[in-house]
Parts: C-alpha cells; structure tokens; sequence
C-alpha cells in the first residue's frame, strides 16, 4: 500500500498549514472574546457542521466511496453531477429557513447569550461555505485529486488569520464567525470547475445501491457529528453557561489538531480500500498481502500516539502559556482530551476500511449505539463535574469507540500480527507521555516545554527501538516514498531516522 501511505502523507503534509493557522485562530479568539465569545464561536461551528450533516444525506460519502471505484472520467463526470443535484436542495432550504429566523427573531437568546440578526446571518453564511466545501473536496478526492483540497484549506485557513483580528475586534461574535466561514471559500469556488452542469440535470446515474449507501452514511455522520463530536457545546449551554463552553473549546484544541490531522489521513484510506476492495473479503489471512490493509493503522499509530500522550504531558505549563490566564482551569480537561484523541486518531483506520467495503448500515448501527451512550455518559458527567466531566466523558466514548470498530473490522480481515506491532507502539508513546511529564514536573515552568519535548522524542525512538515495535519492510517503503519529495538534508535525516526505529 505505498500509494495509499504516499498520498497520506502528502495529504497529512499539505494540512500542517492549516491546522497550524487554526490554531492560531482559536488562541486569536480567545484573547480577543474571552471565554465566553470563544465559547459562542465554537458553538457556530458546531451548529454549522451539524447542520449540513443534517442536509447533506451522505451525498459527499456517497461521491468519494464511488467515484473514486469508477475508471473512466466520464463515468466520474456524471456521477458527481448527478449527486450534485440531488444534493442541492436541503442545504439551500436550511439556508433560507436559518436566516428567516435570524431575521424575524433578532433579539432571540442563545444558550443565554444575546443572538442579533447580525450573527444569525454569519451562522447560516457558515453552513453554507462549510456544506458546499465538504461535497466539493469529495468530488476532486473522488476525481483523484489530493493537492487540490489541501492547496485550497491551506489557502482559506491563511485568509482567516488576519480577518479574525479585524472581525473580532470591530464586529465581536459576529465577524469571528464571518472570518471562520471564510476558511472554506477557496474550495467552495472550486464547484464549477468540479460539476459539469449538463451532467446535474439529472440524478439518473444515482443507483439504488448507491442511494441505500448514502442514506446509511448519512445517519452515521448524522449521529457521529452531532452526538459524537461537539455536542459538549450544547450540553454545557443547557447545564453551565457560554464561559464554560469557552473553557471547553480551548480544553479540545489540541486534540483537535489530533482530529484534524487523522481525517485529513482518511479520505486516502477510503479510495485505496474502495480500490483494493473489488474481491471478496477474506476471513483469514497470511503473509505481506494481509498485511495491506493493516499497515495505515500501524502507521497512524505511529504519528498520533505520541503527539497525544506527549501533548498530553505538556498541558499544565502550554495551555496557559498559548491561552493565557482566563483559562488555566482548563489544563487538566485539555490533558484528558489529548489522550483521547489517541483513541479518535487510530478509529479512522477501521472506520475507513469498513466505509470502503460498503458496511454503510454496520457503521450507522455503531454509530447510533455509541451516539446514545454518549449522550446519556455526558448529560450524567457534565452534571456531576462540569467541564472535567465532559472531557473524561469524551475519553470513555472514543475509547470505546475504537474497541467496537476495530472488532468489526476484525470480523472481515484478522491479522493477530497487527494486535502484537500496535500493542508495542502503545507502550512507546506512554514511554514518551511519561518521560515527557517527568520534565514539566521536576521543571514546573514554561522553560520546561522544550526540554520536555526533547526527551519524549527520544525516549519514544529508542522505546520503539528496543521493543522492536516497526517492521522496516512495513515503513520504509512510504517514507521513501515521502523522502523524494523532500530537500536533500530533509530526505537524509528522515531516512536515517526511520533505519533508526526500525527492525529487519
């Protein structure tokens, strides 16, 4: 599967510009609307996600699953056109209904905020650039085309950093949220390019099983956006207040990145599966072909592990370094939702898998059982400790949540060999959360952070070393995939260092 880890990490690589300025724009809101501007922000972008998983009924699952199975262009053509059409109506309606609301209701409440027609229009301004984005970066990444979608996050996420400043400081909630929506216009532009408009006069190229796919995508991404991915937002409004949903955002911030970082990754998985998953699925396998489709979870493994328990050891002293005083209660959650992001990164791969192989209806029905218990555990825990209890809420459900996918997708292809490699990989990263930890604690001051990072790297290359954790045979070939695109003291010192960590 080199292609597939090649074009992962290209996609992963692409993505640091935008996560980075994401985070610069998060700690910009912050500062500039305290707590509780922050926390309203961040529950825009809740509702506007929601809201298109609402309206969007799995179409853009839909186009990546299938045109990316498709050979021909032409077939590709028509069927993004067609799913375009039938994709077009709901966000429109949601659109208008949105902001006849925010029009006949302008000094309506939200979560005990004051809500202005003002920032209703900027709210459904959101939903819009963020719906049409998502149907666009699935048709190019259904189309082949990786570079283009993180070119254009790359691209919005930049235009974001000084219009957040300008919206914040002049228009308060408002213009912070008008600045986020920004962030996807690049590729929402790129939809005419993207749809040929002749082939969007007709939805006849939508089979019924494509249909019936859609439709099993769209109430797991219903219930997985909504119940699973930011509801603390709403939950905290209805117990706590906005302050709290503040303290929450910037507590999630960071393993947001984690997030981010994981579903940039997966879109890559889900065509290389499609691709791979022409034949029937094997019950027991053996040899370097079984390994295929277990080798991006190692490798995920690999790159998320440590960034989560190692971020996770620097909280205490980062978070109020980045963030400032007004949020240092939110040190220990932010710890606790790091490690979980662990849980969050290494769950794409068998969601991926399990997307590609057409278990639209396994993955719903999963979806909705954790969907419920993650609300019932957050409802109990918010109400019993506040913001901690969401975070260790969170830890719980992505826990068990990557448990339940990865015995799903055991069921179609077993590799004790996988369990073995991933067990030691997890040892290493504690290594390096422990280590790490260590420093801050004897240090106990931002000076700390550098030095703690040092040592956690360290300790994680020679931990992986010596528990003999990574098959070269498994990592070389994608990072010298990687390395040829990299300068040459760039491509000698990645090399180096994956011979390092390494095993024949």
């Amino acid at each position: 599967m080199p292609s597939t880890v090649r074009h992962s990490l290209l996609n992963a690589a692409s993505t640091v510009v935008s996560m980075a300025a994401g985070l610069v724009v998060t700690v910009l809101v912050a500062r500039i609307l305290g707590p509780s501007g922050s926390g309203l922000v961040a529950f825009a972008l809740w509702a506007a996600m929601s809201l298109s998983a609402l309206t969007d009924r799995g179409v853009p699952q839909t186009v990546l699953r299938y045109a990316s199975a498709l050979s021909g262009e032409e077939e590709k053509r028509l069927l993004i056109g067609a799913a375009y059409r039938h994709f077009l109506t709901l966000p429109l309606v949601a659109f208008v209904v949105v902001a006849g609301i925010a029009l006949w209701f302008p000094h309506a409440a939200l979560l005990g905020s004051p809500l202005d027609t003002g920032l209703g229009f900027a709210g459904a301004v959101l939903f819009m650039f963020y719906a049409f984005s998502a149907f666009s970066i699935a048709a190019a990444r259904g189309r082949g085309d990786f570079v283009t979608p993180a070119v254009n996050s790359a691209i919005g996420s930049l235009l974001q950093l000084p219009l957040v400043v300008i919206g914040a400081v002049s228009f308060g909630v408002t213009g912070a949220v008008v600045a986020v929506a920004m962030r996807y216009l690049p590729q929402v532009l790129q939809l005419p390019r993207l749809v040929d408009r002749r082939a969007a006069r007709s939805t006849a190229a939508l089979t019924p099983e494509m249909r019936a796919y859609g439709r099993d995508m769209w109430i797991s991404d219903l219930v997985n956006i909504v119940a699973l991915t930011r509801i603390e937002y709403l939950v905290l409004g209805i117990f706590l207040t906005s302050a709290d949903m503040g303290l929450f955002a910037v507590a999630i911030v960071f393993a947001g990145l984690v997030e981010q970082l994981a579903m940039q990754l997966s879109s890559p998985l889900v065509v290389a599966f499609s691709r791979a998953s022409e034949g029937e699925p094997q019950k027991e396998v053996s040899g370097d072909k079984a390994n295929a489709p277990w080798q991006p979870l190692i490798v995920f493994s690999v790159l998320v592990l440590p960034v989560a328990f190692g971020g996770a050891a620097l909280m205490p002293e980062l978070l109020p370094l980045v963030f400032g005083e007004a949020f240092y209660e939110a040190r220990l959650p932010a710890m606790v939702l790091l490690a979980a992001s662990a849980s969050t990164g290494l769950a794409v791969v068998p969601w991926a898998y399990l997307a590609a192989i057409g278990e639209g209806r396994l993955l719903m029905r999963i979806t909705l059982g954790l969907g419920a218990f993650t609300v019932v555990m957050l409802c109990a825990a918010v109400a019993l400790a506040g913001v901690g209890g969401a975070a260790w809420s969170r830890f719980f459900t992505e826990t068990a949540s990557l448990f339940v996918l990865l015995i799903a997708a055991w069921r179609h292809h077993r590799l004790s060999a996988m369990v073995s490699a991933l067990s030691r990989v997890v040892v290493a990263a504690l290594v390096c959360g422990m280590s790490a930890y260590a420093v801050i604690a004897v240090i106990a001051s931002p000076v700390g952070i550098a030095p703690a990072v040092v040592v956690g790297a360290l300790c994680y290359g020679v931990a992986l070393r010596l528990l003999r954790a990574l098959p070269a045979d498994d990592i070389l070939p994608g990072a010298e995939a990687l390395s040829e695109r990299l300068p040459g003291l760039a491509e000698r010192l990645l090399l180096s260092t994956v011979r390092l960590i390494t095993h024949r």
